[in-house]
């Protein structure tokens, strides 16, 4: 029925608004009150998906026993056992017990998604949002922070790091981190982001969507690598000279002579331009230190409970491992941490980090068939943006693991189920 896919449809946006504007944005870092409501409305429109799902499954006896028989068994054998041996270390807080239980049942809404033959409906609205988000955010960015025409209407105040107030434009704009290049001062595009890694993390997802998923041509993704490339952020250069590789040598492989020759000379630019970046973060910032040193210290955090972890929360078993030069400069509730890999590796242990990574895995290989090595390239590029940024309990990039985790269990729909015989088709 029109009615039920439009309300489908509205759900979706909905939540991709609410989701994008929830990502570590400055709107849920100046008030836990906000914050509170962005991630009550989430989980609100997650169980109507939900509910709804399961109900036009149901209705055409369409529910797979394949997907009961993991949910039932994820339930069994890892959020309970999880939950106590976890609990153990340090006390769970109670959102993200309700998110391991509440996004397996996600898998309903993707097994519909696919029996309509449109399993990339929520990703392609999250990325149509994403986009609104950096059309209006270049726009101010060279307007307020490179040409310095229009003036800050205000201040709001972040609680990302030490609490400090930074300057708003019409509420849709926020300066987050000036930066020094030599004598040049400058600004980071943050956009509507608590710091420019994050606003990389969503512009990336949606480049590397278009690019690798969609297929969509470097002319209409000129924007968002505008974007990419006004964050100043390594996370940003490493997706985009990576992804031009990887096209490159895709689009010339009809001529294996070029590959062989070109490819590899492309491959030491690419490394010698990372290493430039490295070398430029050692020598004038502390990003690569602090990077390095976070790694280390989650490494080492680790090492105490390598299979159920530290304890989700127990921040501090992170801390005390890092360099006591790092932390006596500024109190621990002012400590930040740069990878959500290694996060999850020394809170949640072996155990959490193999439900957070094999989603990413099972996605490139079982779509090999589909999407090629693009496949592939696109699980990559979700393992470095988990590794090199901290998303680990952020609603976006949780949603995106059952989403990826349904193109290794469910099959398009064939054929797409008929509005007669269910009266719910869409």
């Amino acid at each position: 029925m029109m009615i039920y896919k439009n309300a489908i449809n509205f759900m979706e946006y909905l939540l991709s608004i609410i989701i994008v504007i929830e990502f570590a944005s400055v709107y849920s870092h100046f008030d836990s009150y906000v914050s509170n409501i962005l991630n009550v409305f989430t989980i609100m429109i997650l169980l109507l998906l939900i509910v709804t799902s399961f109900l036009y499954l149901t209705a055409g006896h369409k529910i797979s026993a394949k997907l009961l028989l993991i949910i039932v068994s994820y339930y069994i054998f890892f959020v309970f056992p999880f939950i106590f041996m976890n609990n153990r270390m340090y006390p769970i807080g109670s959102l993200f017990v309700l998110q391991l239980f509440l996004l397996p049942l996600m898998l309903f809404y993707f097994e519909m998604c696919f029996l309509i033959n449109n399993p990339w409906s929520l990703l392609d609205k999250i990325c149509k949002i994403i986009y609104i988000v950096a059309i209006i955010s270049m726009f101010f960015w060279l307007l307020c922070s490179v040409f310095k025409v229009i003036s800050p209407t205000g201040t709001v105040t972040t609680d990302w790091g030490p609490k400090r107030q930074i300057p708003s434009y019409y509420g849709v704009y926020f300066e987050t981190q000036p930066i020094n290049f030599g004598s040049i001062d400058t600004v980071r595009n943050s956009g509507i982001y608590t710091e420019s890694p994050m606003f990389a993390f969503t512009l990336s997802l949606c480049y590397g969507f278009r690019v690798f998923i969609q297929k969509k041509s470097a002319r209409s993704n000129i924007l968002l690598i505008l974007s990419m490339i006004s964050t100043m952020t390594s996370t940003s250069v490493i997706i985009l000279l990576g992804s031009a590789l990887v096209v490159f040598l895709e689009n010339t492989k009809f001529n294996k002579k070029i590959q062989f020759l070109i490819g590899p000379l492309i491959l030491i630019i690419v490394i010698y331009l990372l290493y430039l970046i490295a070398l430029q973060k050692i020598t004038t910032g502390e990003s690569f230190s602090v990077r390095m040193d976070d790694v280390h210290a989650a490494f080492l955090a680790w090492l105490q409970n390598p299979l159920f972890g530290n304890g989700i929360g127990n921040f501090e078993s992170l801390i005390n491992k890092m360099s006591s030069a790092r932390t006596a400069l500024q109190s621990h509730l002012y400590i930040g941490f740069s990878s959500g890999f290694m996060q999850i590796l020394a809170l949640g242990g072996i155990f959490l980090e193999l439900i957070y990574t094999i989603p990413i895995f099972a996605f490139g290989i079982a779509n090999h068939s589909k999407y090629g090595f693009y496949g592939f390239v696109f699980s990559g590029m979700i393992l470095i943006l988990f590794f090199n940024l901290i998303i680990s309990f952020e609603w976006l990039f949780l949603i995106l693991l059952p989403m990826l985790f349904s193109f290794s269990i469910f099959h398009l729909g064939k054929p797409i189920i008929d509005d007669q015989e269910t009266n719910y088709g869409i």
